[in-house]
């Protein structure tokens, strides 16, 4: 999943975009409202989160409304997400303006995410939030793994390393991230080689429940997850599961 995060200038930009990317988000950035229109038209996102400017006055949101409008009229089809930031907005006209949501403060980084989750799901058609690859399927909400059917115990760091993998299936995950991802919260991050302990236990235990080895290493990068699968249809995409 790609999003596209416009965050003025003047704006911190490290926690939403690091609850994004724990979401699961490849985060592209860009600091300037009136350039969105134009790199989104031709760009794929699976989102788009606007924040308002910071010296706009509150309830004002001329630059979000105006953004909103020329994306549509862009014709991007993307899930828009409109952010007060500092300022708390009227959400009425963000929302006749082209948004399917709107968010005012407060609103945790951690929220705004989930905010996203759901816009991607329904975008999708779904109403869970299950990600499946090949045989994979993973229930976030209920902390389930399971393969082919049959049930994967995972422990919770075991679990997102796994949902994150999934997430971005296709291509490396470095170990700097899955350990951000890991260890937000934590004053200090262990070292990189619980990773490659996590993915030890995550293959065997795969393994163990009758799959092939779908996570492949990197050397001296991460890991990337493939769907078993790959080999002879490369386009396999991740699904949503109902």
């Amino acid at each position: 999943m790609r999003a596209l995060l416009a965050l003025p200038a003047g704006l911190h930009a490290r926690p939403i975009r690091t609850a994004l990317e724990q979401a699961g988000f490849a985060i592209a950035l860009i600091d300037d409202l009136g350039d969105v229109a134009s790199f989104a038209r031709h760009e794929t996102f699976s989102v788009i989160v606007l924040v308002n400017p910071p010296e706009e006055r509150p309830g004002r949101a001329a630059p979000l409304v105006a953004t909103l409008r020329a994306l549509r009229l862009a014709g991007v089809t993307a899930p828009l997400l409109a952010y007060g930031g500092i300022a708390r907005l009227d959400p009425v006209p963000l929302l006749r303006a082209g948004a399917d949501d709107v968010a005012n403060t407060p609103c945790p980084p951690e929220e705004l995410a989930e905010r996203c989750l759901a816009l991607v799901r329904r975008a999708h058609g779904f109403a869970t939030p299950k990600l499946a690859v090949g045989a994979l399927t993973l229930d976030p909400e209920a902390h389930e793994a399971r393969l082919a059917g049959r049930t994967v115990r995972l422990t919770a760091r075991e679990f997102a390393v796994l949902r994150l993998l999934v997430l971005r299936r296709g291509t490396v995950v470095r170990k700097q991230t899955m350990l951000s991802h890991l260890y937000a919260q934590d004053a200090e991050e262990p070292d990189g080689k619980i990773i490659d302990v996590f993915i030890c236990k995550l293959r065997r235990k795969l393994a163990e429940a009758g799959g092939p080895d779908i996570i492949a290493t990197v050397w001296g990068i991460g890991y990337r997850l493939d769907a078993p699968a790959e080999a002879k249809s490369p386009e396999t995409p991740l699904t949503l599961a109902s």
